[in-house]
């Protein structure tokens, strides 16, 4: 006897279910129910459309119910509603848009509501339960990229406020690094914001911002973060190499040295948004940048030696205060951090990001005072 089954909602997760279906059963009658007019689509391509930078509305359009009906044999039928489930009857009410009403029998009933990515994973897992074989859904990690303007922005796990809402521990670097070779023409800049387990260092969350090679290092983190690593796991991968793609210290690479720094001990650190809570009195920042890169902007009330000449100026730093050093990333600070400790210097913070990190994040909290 034939099977029947209903699947309920079209593009991405519908869509892939009922063709996964097909190809792993011939025989099995598969009606997909859709309210609108169009049975699968690139959703996420809208934006891009509606901004003009792709030109043909048809070009967004992935498969039509001819289409689906001649390659598969999937009965789909559009500006049709599921309003209602009889599961006793194992019946649907269906609502069409020119007012008709009727009832549909079934045998196995997979309502999907994702997009993109875990849609389409949830079709074909929902595809093959409905086809007998033992499939699960392991979850989503919130894995999202998006284009604004000209820059990309990316995030992976969870971010730090929901963190500190659940109440789970977590430690933050910032990083900033070029998508390729510094020297290498059209290299961009990218800041990564790493979210980690203080003790173990396993990886909880990230995020980028940048103009190039946001997608790559994002999938690598996401990757990461999927297998249960750690920000060791980071320091250790083996990633493409050449001038145009990246440095030689990739920017994951980077990410997961300078977290591993803080959970090893070797670096304690400040964050930006803490500057402002420290006692003046008991506190001496230092900006360990060039003059020059001093004179363009530093953080009120610091003192700028420059990390070159450190070691011969150790005498104006007291050595009863609490001390933080800062350089443009963070790079020149470190090394002004493990001066300072090797001379006996223990109450020594280096502030994770550096100018960068704290300059761009005042100038957004003054623009959102403004608003």
């Amino acid at each position: 006897m034939t099977k029947k089954v209903i699947i309920v909602g079209g593009v991405a997760g519908g869509a892939s279910t009922a063709a996964r279906l097909r190809r792993l059963e011939e025989d099995t009658e598969i009606i997909i129910f859709e309210r609108d007019e169009y049975i699968s689509y690139a959703n996420c391509g809208l934006p891009y459309f509606l901004s003009g930078v792709i030109k043909e509305r048809d070009s967004l359009l992935v498969q039509t119910p001819k289409g689906m009906k001649k390659r598969f044999n999937i009965d789909v039928r559009v500006n049709s509603e599921v309003v209602k489930i009889y599961p006793a009857e194992k019946e649907v009410e269906v609502q069409e848009k020119n007012g008709r009403k009727y009832r549909e029998s079934y045998d196995r009933l997979d309502s999907l509501i994702p997009l993109a990515g875990p849609a389409n994973k949830q079709g074909r897992i929902a595809a093959d339960v409905l086809a007998g074989r033992k499939s699960s859904y392991k979850g989503t990690q919130g894995t999202a990229i998006a284009k604004i303007f000209d820059l990309a922005v990316a995030s992976t796990g969870a971010n730090e406020k929901t963190l500190h809402k659940l109440g789970i521990p977590c430690q933050v670097s910032f990083t900033h690094s070029g998508s390729g070779a510094d020297y290498y023409p059209g290299s961009a800049e990218m800041t990564i914001k790493l979210i980690f387990a203080p003790q173990s260092g396993k990886i909880l969350g990230a995020q980028i911002v940048g103009t190039k090679g946001v997608d790559k290092r994002i999938d690598d983190l996401a990757g990461a973060l999927g297998r249960g690593g750690s920000i060791f796991d980071l320091t250790e991968l083996e990633l493409a190499y050449a001038p145009p793609f990246s440095s030689a210290k990739d920017p994951v690479n980077m990410a997961g040295y300078v977290a591993a720094n803080i959970v090893k001990g070797d670096v304690a650190i400040v964050q930006w948004h803490e500057l402002a809570g420290l006692d003046p009195q008991n506190t001496l920042i230092i900006d360990v940048r060039t003059p020059a890169e001093y004179m363009h902007g530093h953080v009120p009330g610091a003192v700028n030696i420059p990390v070159d000449l450190l070691r011969e100026r150790l005498s104006e730093v007291p050595r009863a205060k609490d001390i933080i050093v800062y350089c443009l990333v963070g790079i020149r600070a470190y090394a002004s951090y493990r001066i300072l400790q090797g001379h006996g210097f223990t109450r020594v913070r280096n502030l994770s990001g550096g100018w960068k990190t704290y300059s761009s994040a005042e100038t957004e909290k003054a623009l959102a005072e403004k608003v």
